[in-house]
């Protein structure tokens, strides 16, 4: 699901970026196939490996992308993305949420709230120190997997 680097490291703490949580989710839920034609503006910085994750997951539903027509592969995942993504994945029924019980709810986006209320509740994720979820915060490789792991315990229930 995850590689470490060359040097044999993990680097917990590092951010990651939209593509890398791509292949990481396309990975953990074993998607296969050719997926959809990916049509991102950017297409040319995709790479080749994840460019086939990527389809797979649009195919899934997963990955819409930005409404300007872009995927902004090389940018740093945001929690709120990497949930929304997650929870897609799970195809968990979201219902409008108006609130979470997270401090800094007033911070979620209203496109996330829903799904990192049902997250939450799930026992998928958690927040950061002082019952915050930073929303906006970028998700690190350690959260990644911790999330992918709680997604697919939660799936082999």
């Amino acid at each position: 699901m995850v590689n470490g680097y060359p040097n044999g490291t993990f680097k917990p703490n590092a951010g990651v970026t939209r593509a890398e949580f791509a292949v990481m989710l396309a990975r953990a839920l074993e998607l296969q196939g050719a997926g959809a034609g990916i049509n991102f503006i950017e297409l040319d910085n995709i790479g080749i490996r994840a460019q086939q994750a990527i389809a797979c997951a649009v195919e899934a539903g997963i990955i819409t992308g930005y409404t300007d027509g872009s995927f902004r592969p090389n940018a740093k995942i945001s929690r709120s993305e990497m949930i929304t993504m997650l929870s897609r994945a799970l195809g968990i029924t979201l219902d409008n949420a108006e609130t979470t019980s997270y401090a800094d709810d007033s911070d979620i986006p209203a496109w996330a709230k829903a799904a990192v209320k049902a997250l939450a509740e799930a026992g998928i994720i958690q927040g950061r120190g002082g019952n915050r979820f930073v929303p906006n915060g970028t998700g690190t490789r350690a959260e990644a997997v911790t999330v992918l792991l709680g997604a697919l315990e939660l799936n082999n229930k």
